[in-house]
């Protein structure tokens, strides 16, 4: 798992930089994102994939900051990354409905085990990438 996670550091880098930073720029990236993904891999172990997907898609969340940054940046992560996973093609970044709609309406069971796999190695490495970078204060 250690190698695996490793493997996806660039990606993860790249992500943040391509959304988060991006995004709030020239401001630092706002330190809840620090909490949303701590908190996005614990919830897909306790809630599931599906509902976690949904609470971190919906647009009116009441969050302080915009959730579904966090699903665009671990997309990102997914199409970037250099394994041929079957995932690839179809979670784009910049578009956190059809990660959800694909992942309800095209992926059977298996493959979304297998999404929900490449997730949290995702989350674990954005996690980890977004300590490098520098953060707002509360």
């Amino acid at each position: 798992m250690k190698k695996r996670i490793e493997k996806l550091f660039p990606a993860a880098y790249d992500a943040i930089e391509n959304v988060l930073e991006k995004r709030y720029s020239p401001n630092p990236i706002p330190s809840e994102f620090q909490g949303y993904i701590s908190s996005f891999g614990a919830s897909v172990m306790q809630m599931g994939l599906l509902p976690t997907l949904a609470v971190y898609a919906d647009e009116g969340s009441g969050a302080a900051q915009d959730r579904r940054l966090l699903l665009e940046t671990l997309a990102f992560v997914l199409y970037q990354k250099q394994s041929s996973s079957p995932h690839e093609a179809i979670l784009p970044p910049g578009d956190n409905k059809k990660l959800f709609e694909t992942t309800v309406k095209q992926l059977d069971k298996s493959q979304q085990l297998e999404l929900k796999k490449h997730l949290l190695d995702a989350a674990i490495a954005v996690k980890l990438c977004l300590r490098t970078f520098k953060l707002a204060e509360k």
